[in-house]
């Protein structure tokens, strides 16, 4: 059951909204009685006479030429920076520190590791500088949505402030059971710009079951559109996360697809998509290699959700366990109950507020 909101109030900011704010701060901290408000910072687009101008403008005037409007952090608990620490957004968590509002930073990737990630930020070569370095060093707590994240940056960073926040979820947005099977199994997937390797691997995967299975429906929400081969619902990637859940939803899918190309920085990620999986009452199936090969472990009875990421190995274990619907919904059950232990919403908002250092005087 979702709190009133009558509790601590934290200001969110950020470059992206949908998962990294719902499942990390709006779900948890509404689970607590406290609240959040989510600045969603998009840089604005000059003309290019304009932009020429304020190049050349040092900086004390450009603070007095803003093209943004800033929220003021003094009227909130706390400040939550997700990402990017590009300005303004650090420019906000040095306000927030001159004001002795507790400034947190979030992460959920190894932005150090990633070879390509231009979708995260027009200012992606400062993720990759000393400059970013010490801007995150600067935060009073650094969040991590994973141990071995947290791990990487306690040996990269020193800091001594690293703290294990991960996504969670609210019992009601669970769909308690699984979609009815009816005989002609559904299938989806998902991703964003980031997951083209993805939709390529599955692609060849769908064609031969849809040649063995007619019957059977893809609905896929994606960059782009399948192949025109293809017969299958296609709606683009839609950004806001709970909208995105809708969406797949109403399609009333059996099996969420969610291979994972192998990337340095895979350990560092979270199993969100099992979080996403029980919000659209479906299996999920994965990739056997990190970060998910770690359900195997702490959930033996989930092994088979995991798959080689060969394409036969795919059309093996989609055809294995749609012919036992039996078998589909002892997967869903386990799943259920494993996220609403180890992911409760309740849990995570009340460790988040325990994180949070008291306001100085500013």
């Amino acid at each position: 059951m979702k709190g009133a909101s009558n509790g601590p109030r934290l200001l969110v900011a950020t470059r992206l909204t949908g998962v990294f704010t719902y499942a990390y701060f709006e779900a948890p901290l509404a689970a607590v009685g406290a609240s959040c408000r989510i600045w969603h910072y998009q840089p604005p687009t000059l003309p290019r006479w304009q932009s020429r101008v304020r190049r050349l403008l040092p900086r004390t005037l450009k603070k007095r030429w803003p093209i943004v409007k800033v929220p003021e952090p003094g009227r909130y608990d706390a400040l939550v920076v997700l990402r990017s620490l590009e300005d303004p957004l650090y420019e906000l968590s040095r306000v927030a520190h001159r004001q002795g509002i507790p400034s947190l930073y979030f992460i959920d990737d190894n932005f150090f590791l990633m070879s390509d990630a231009a979708h995260l930020s027009q200012d992606w070569h400062v993720l990759h500088s000393d400059e970013y370095l010490r801007r995150m060093q600067e935060q009073d707590v650094i969040l991590c949505s994973t141990k071995p994240l947290r791990d990487y940056l306690q040996a990269r960073l020193g800091h001594t402030r690293l703290a294990l926040h991960g996504p969670s979820i609210d019992k009601s947005d669970v769909v308690p059971t699984l979609t009815e099977f009816d005989g002609g199994l559904r299938l989806t997937h998902w991703g964003g710009v980031w997951r083209t390797a993805e939709q390529a691997f599955l692609e060849p995967v769908l064609l031969r079951l849809l040649e063995r299975h007619p019957g059977w429906r893809v609905s896929f929400h994606g960059p782009q559109p399948l192949s025109a081969r293809f017969v299958a619902t296609f709606q683009p990637f839609e950004g806001n996360y709970q909208q995105a859940l809708a969406r797949c939803r109403a399609q009333r899918p059996h099996l969420l697809l969610c291979p994972l190309i192998a990337r340095p920085e895979n350990v560092y990620k979270s199993l969100i998509k099992c979080l996403d999986a029980v919000q659209i009452g479906a299996v999920p199936l994965f990739s056997d290699t990190p970060p998910y090969a770690a359900i195997a472990e702490e959930v033996p009875e989930l092994a088979g959700l995991l798959v080689a990421n060969e394409p036969e190995a795919w059309v093996e274990r989609i055809e294995w366990i749609a012919a036992a619907p039996d078998r589909q919904r002892a997967a869903y059950d386990t799943l259920v109950r494993y996220v609403t232990s180890h992911h409760s919403a309740e849990q995570a908002g009340a460790r988040l507020l325990g994180l949070i250092p008291p306001k100085r005087a500013g």
